[in-house]
């Protein structure tokens, strides 16, 4: 399973400093060439207590960061120095980071190689040179404890910790970029949610061509989500969910519309029927809101449109796939 995450990518950066100087090697953020930079979430997120241990059940999107060095007079390579803090956080759940495609869970005295930056010796003995390096980042959680534990809400605060500071290998801290997550908490619940599609198939029945056009909506019908707990006790918590198209469809449209490969000449869009809001394909939207109530239902429309004004006839035959998140 799957959490959403809102993460903030950020550009790394310093700049001019003198030969032998105190701060030679080291790297900061660009506004304010400052030490530290802070990753700021605002995300709750949950996983239940049946999830087996080693399940990694939530990753961030990727995002795509850098950080610039001072170059000195000979040349360095840079580490990532994971939880420098050394924090030990418990039983029940783990936090990783995946540095440019590979994962690393934040244990206690873990480095990930970093970058090469050159040597660079300036006129007069001044160094005025520094040096970009691009990185992609990520973070993940993973469930520790076995399944069927807790036997009630357990939250893991994984908020104001350093995750990782980049620097020159063997170099002191004080020369190092601290990047520090802020405002993230994860909750392992006495629960779990089964969530069922009703009808699983719609079907818009014959449908004329004459006067088509396209961009003309041709039939709606409507289908529900619904969502049954297994709480022991009142547990707040929510679902979001995320369509995917099935191998006979592609999407159109910026995603907003699925197209059957077995005929073109028409599209499905998906609304949210109480506040009309479409519901783009391969993004999260809301299933539940974070509520205690152990049954839920939202209902949701399926709009059939043309693509052409010269349709082709025949079935057409199109699938999506509904993967659910906790939040």
């Amino acid at each position: 399973m799957r959490l959403n995450l809102f993460a903030i990518a950020a550009l790394f950066a310093c700049s001019y400093t003198p030969e032998g100087h105190a701060d030679q090697y080291t790297c900061t953020t660009t506004l304010g060439h400052s030490s530290h930079y802070y990753l700021g979430i605002n995300e709750t997120v949950t996983v239940p207590n049946s999830v087996p241990a080693g399940t990694i059940f939530w990753r961030s999107a990727e995002q795509h960061l850098a950080y610039k060095c001072w170059l000195g007079p000979s040349g360095f390579t840079t580490k990532f120095k994971l939880n420098p803090d050394r924090i030990i956080f418990g039983p029940d759940v783990g936090l990783g980071v995946t540095i440019d495609g590979k994962d690393h869970l934040l244990s206690i005295g873990q480095e990930v190689d970093g970058h090469y930056l050159p040597s660079h010796h300036g006129v007069g003995g001044q160094i005025n040179a520094n040096d970009f390096r691009y990185y992609t980042l990520s973070l993940y959680l993973v469930k520790k404890s076995p399944a069927g534990l807790p036997e009630k809400n357990t939250t893991v605060p994984l908020s104001n910790l350093t995750l990782y500071r980049i620097g020159k290998q063997g170099g002191s801290l004080y020369t190092s970029l601290s990047v520090e997550l802020k405002n993230l908490d994860t909750s392992v619940i006495p629960c779990q949610s089964t969530v069922s599609i009703s009808p699983t198939t719609i079907d818009f029945g014959n449908v004329s061509s004459s006067n088509a056009t396209a961009g003309q909506e041709i039939a709606r019908r409507t289908f529900r989500i619904a969502e049954q707990r297994t709480c022991t006790s009142p547990t707040i918590y929510g679902l979001n969910g995320m369509l995917t198209p099935t191998s006979n469809a592609t999407l159109a449209d910026n995603q907003g519309t699925l197209v059957p490969n077995d005929n073109s000449s028409v599209g499905i869009s998906i609304f949210d029927q109480e506040s009309q809001n479409p519901i783009p394909f391969k993004r999260q939207f809301t299933i539940t809101p974070r509520v205690d109530t152990t049954g839920n239902v939202r209902e949701f429309e399926a709009s059939l449109k043309w693509r052409t004004s010269t349709p082709k006839l025949g079935e057409f035959n199109a699938g999506a796939v509904l993967e659910v998140f906790y939040r």
